[in-house]
């Protein structure tokens, strides 16, 4: 599978967020759903999304993508999120 190519400063970046461990949360899914037909073994993101409560899927996974959205979780490619961040960071 092709991955979408990533500046070295955005790796570094990401890297360095990881590290922090601030933002990680292990979760252990307790209920699974079946949202993304396609490709069934994608909703194991959906599984442990919808646990964290989390508001975000980042995936370049064309399954995922297509869902949209689930129970308030919007699902965006890299680019689109990047993108996100980068007008959120101008507005403050």
């Amino acid at each position: 599978m092709a991955r979408l190519p990533i500046s070295k400063e955005s790796k570094d970046r990401l890297v360095a967020i990881l590290q922090e461990k601030r933002n990680l949360e292990l979760v252990n899914p307790s209920q699974h759903f079946s949202v993304v037909r396609e490709d069934p073994e994608d909703n194991k993101f959906i599984d442990c999304a919808v646990e964290a409560q989390a508001d975000y899927i980042i995936s370049g996974d064309a399954h995922l993508l297509n869902v949209k959205a689930y129970r308030g979780i919007t699902i965006y490619s890299p680019k689109d999120f990047g993108r996100l961040l980068t007008t959120s960071e101008k507005g403050k």
